[in-house]
């Protein structure tokens, strides 16, 4: 089975030429007439030197509310070459470990809110005497729903913690947020908020000024029918 021609086929040293990339199976038969015939085989391999480096994909987050059966995206292999996923760590189960394309049915499932499950999968292709490589790819699964608020930010310019950023907010597009000074005078106002208060001021009175230096307090109504959400935002420059 499998391919190539013989210069020719009745010297046991003859060239054979033209084999494909592939599993090659000859037969060499002696003939002795009265005294019997014998025959042995000899297996050719044939390995592609052309065929890419091992790719698994690209790392994804993913969370855990949206998740949904998918496919892994390995590089794909020819035979006589080998691919299979190998798990490196995580709770991940997959279809076929020989398919590239497998499909991922579980990441596992968050007990301790905010805290993402990794799961690392290698892809390893052996390529015989042309050598084997791998890679990895790791999936992040994310509880997006938790709202936890801050308790201060700091915009003053640094471009680090400038803005009031509420995690996990995006999933709730009906949210509601108001900040009040220690007088009870509301400062700031958004439905839906975008993250985007830099400390300034919404009052008619002091409207686009900075907020000075104190702590505020806020109710975030998530839109969702749950109990709003309160608390104290420390505003530091």
């Amino acid at each position: 089975e499998g391919g190539g021609d013989f210069a020719n086929i009745n010297n046991e040293f003859t060239y054979i030429y033209d084999l494909p990339v592939g599993v090659h199976t000859y037969e060499w038969t002696v003939d002795n007439g009265f005294c019997g015939v014998s025959s042995d085989t000899v297996e050719i391999v044939i390995y592609d030197p052309e065929i890419p480096q091992a790719f698994a994909g690209f790392n994804e987050e993913i969370c855990e509310d949206d998740f949904l059966i998918f496919n892994l995206q390995g590089s794909f292999v020819e035979f006589p070459a080998e691919g299979y996923w190998e798990i490196v760590e995580g709770p991940i189960e997959i279809s076929d470990p020989l398919d590239p394309v497998a499909t991922v049915f579980e990441l596992g499932e968050i007990f301790v809110p905010l805290e993402d499950i990794v799961s690392t999968i290698s892809w390893n292709v052996d390529n015989g005497v042309c050598g084997a490589s791998a890679d990895s790819v790791s999936f992040f699964l994310q509880d997006c729903l938790t709202i936890e608020v801050p308790d201060a930010f700091s915009p003053n310019g640094d471009n680090i913690n400038d803005e009031f950023f509420i995690p996990n907010l995006f999933k709730y597009p009906n949210n509601t947020f108001k900040v009040f000074n220690r007088w009870g005078a509301q400062v700031y106002e958004a439905a839906p908020y975008y993250n985007d208060w830099d400390g300034t001021s919404q009052n008619n009175a002091t409207i686009g000024q900075e907020l000075p230096v104190s702590t505020y307090y806020y109710i975030l109504e998530l839109g969702d029918g749950t109990p709003a959400v309160t608390g104290y935002i420390y505003l530091k420059r």
